[in-house]
């Protein structure tokens, strides 16, 4: 089974609840950082921002809105021109369309529309009004094309994961995410910094700090409700026993 959709409806209330158990506002790393909505939730908060993801065409269309802001996106793609642009090389204009562009921010897994019928309303435009409201977390992001592995966490970060949740399907075209990998990564990474992930289910000693549910859409089954948690390995004393029932 798999879930559409990311952080949009819930990030406000994920920055909150990572807000409330940090004391330390320097560096905020997101290594898959996917739409940006959790990092513009914390935007303002922190006086250095990392984010990284490891496909590249989504790297480079935040490089491009940095350099060229947003009047270059379309406002919406044609089915023939959705389809060409699946089997093109990696670029920006790949990447708005084939997560912007396609059913439920899949990687070209399905031409959205935003009208039943109607191949002249495609939902690029609504990602681009989304980033535009996004541009000033954008700009203050370095971003890079990393394997979460990859990224250089330090003693005093604060690191948000939004990774691939256990029994849900990644991006199209990659690996087969390594769950038990991730979690002794982060584990290591909390020895020095302060660390949340997102997810259903967490191996022991990871506290839940926050259980959010929402309505999500799945591909066969239609709409149902799900309970997203948010767990961190944080101290007895940054207040483990607190925790946060969000409706």
């Amino acid at each position: 089974m798999r879930y559409l959709g990311g952080k949009t409806k819930l990030a406000n209330r994920i920055a909150q609840a990572i807000l409330d158990h940090t004391p330390r506002r320097e560096r905020y790393v997101e290594p898959f950082v996917g739409a940006g909505s959790v990092l513009m939730a914390v935007h303002g908060h922190f006086s250095e921002y990392l984010a990284s993801d490891i496909h590249p065409d989504l790297i480079m269309l935040y490089h491009k809105i940095q350099e060229d802001g947003i009047d270059w996106m379309p406002d919406w793609v044609s089915r023939e021109e959705w389809e060409r642009l699946k089997n093109q090389p990696p670029s920006a204009l790949r990447g708005l369309v084939g997560f912007g562009g396609s059913y439920g921010g899949r990687w070209f897994e399905g031409y959205a529309r935003r009208r039943r019928g109607d191949d002249s309303s495609n939902t690029t435009g609504e990602a681009k009004r989304s980033f535009a409201k996004q541009m000033d977390s954008i700009m203050a992001t370095e971003f890079s094309c990393l394997s979460y592995d990859e990224v250089d966490v330090r003693p005093g970060d604060v690191v948000y994961c939004d990774p691939p949740y256990a029994g849900r399907k990644g991006y199209s075209g990659t690996e087969e995410f390594d769950h038990d990998r991730f979690w002794k990564t982060a584990e290591e990474w909390s020895r020095t910094a302060d660390v949340f992930v997102s997810e259903y289910e967490a191996p022991p000693g990871w506290k839940e700090i926050a259980s959010i549910e929402h309505q999500v859409t799945m591909m066969i089954k239609g709409k149902s409700m799900v309970r997203d948690r948010l767990f961190t390995r944080l101290g007895d004393e940054a207040g483990s026993d607190h925790r946060d029932q969000i409706p």
